[in-house]
């Protein structure tokens, strides 16, 4: 993304795949609707702290929001256990990894059960 403009479009792109309004994204992103509206409209630039703000309510992550169109959803669950992951320290963060890496070493590669 090069300039304002594209921001702006991948903010609508977004909004529209989420059926998401002005006013609902505003107050799933915690800003003031007319914010939100000047800038859909054009007569303003998001600042870094307001973009940080859209990610928040369009459930993505800033990274996400510059990849483009390879969005990945994340189910209930998988948002479930992200935000325990999150609040694990590094030794329990670890366990959990080999652990994961222990179920997907007893998947077979092949499509056969093992």
């Amino acid at each position: 993304m090069d300039n304002a403009n594209e921001v702006v479009d991948r903010i609508c792109k977004l909004c529209n795949d989420k059926n998401m309004t002005t006013y609902q994204l505003s107050k799933a992103s915690e800003l003031p609707e007319t914010t939100v509206y000047n800038m859909m409209q054009r007569k303003s630039i998001p600042t870094l702290p307001i973009l940080f703000s859209i990610c928040k309510g369009l459930e993505i992550t800033p990274a996400q929001f510059f990849m483009e169109d390879q969005i990945v959803e994340l189910s209930e669950s998988e948002r479930e256990i992200i935000q325990i992951y999150r609040t694990l320290n590094v030794l329990q963060r670890d366990r959990v990894a080999a652990y994961f890496q222990s179920i997907k070493d007893m998947l077979p590669t092949d499509g056969k059960k093992k």
